[in-house]
């Protein structure tokens, strides 16, 4: 009997690499100074709050032939298969306590965007789908990657209690590696 997939069944961190080390040093001191928490680098507290991921499908644009008598005819075009691909992936983070992990990410947008920066592209991720039992059917690597937004931050006096709040970032990648346990 093969049963549904579940969606929470996926492995995404992102990788020690992906904070620059003045961002990492910036934010672990006050990692180190919140009273009882568990984690203590940058890197997991930012990993801590991954919600979910969107990863988008493909998409084909074909070429379109007028042919005698008002006919038409659709083909294939010549353009390589990685185009076929969105080539974007949004991250959904759940917000902490004082927007901590939103202002890194938001030190991260612009340190990568620094013009006086050598490192255009941000490390390659890896994401890995699991079965139920959890072994990984898919590895997925995105190569490439340039951070590409930051949604924005909502504030609101009307509104004085805590709630689970969220934002996005999209990463868009130059190429999409996708291995499956099938392949030999």
């Amino acid at each position: 009997m093969f049963l549904n997939p579940r969606t929470n069944l996926y492995k995404f961190e992102f990788t020690k690499n992906f904070i620059p080390d003045e961002i990492d040093e910036k934010y672990n001191k006050y990692l180190n100074h919140v009273i009882g928490s568990p984690i203590k680098s940058t890197i997991d507290y930012i990993n801590y709050g991954i919600q979910g991921i969107n990863l988008p499908g493909l998409t084909y644009s074909y070429v379109e032939q007028n042919g005698m008598y008002g006919q038409t005819r659709k083909h294939r075009s010549s353009i390589h298969n990685q185009e076929l691909y969105s080539k974007e992936m949004n991250v959904t983070l759940r917000m902490m306590d004082g927007f901590v992990n939103y202002w890194i990410f938001f030190d991260i947008f612009n340190y990568y965007y620094n013009d006086t920066k050598q490192t255009r592209y941000l490390p390659d991720q890896k994401l890995e789908i699991l079965d139920g039992d959890g072994h990984i059917i898919t590895n997925i690597e995105l190569k490439r990657i340039l951070l590409t937004s930051l949604s924005d931050l909502s504030l609101n006096f009307s509104s004085n209690t805590p709630d689970f709040n969220t934002f996005d970032i999209t990463l868009t990648y130059n190429e999409l590696d996708i291995r499956q346990m099938f392949d030999s």
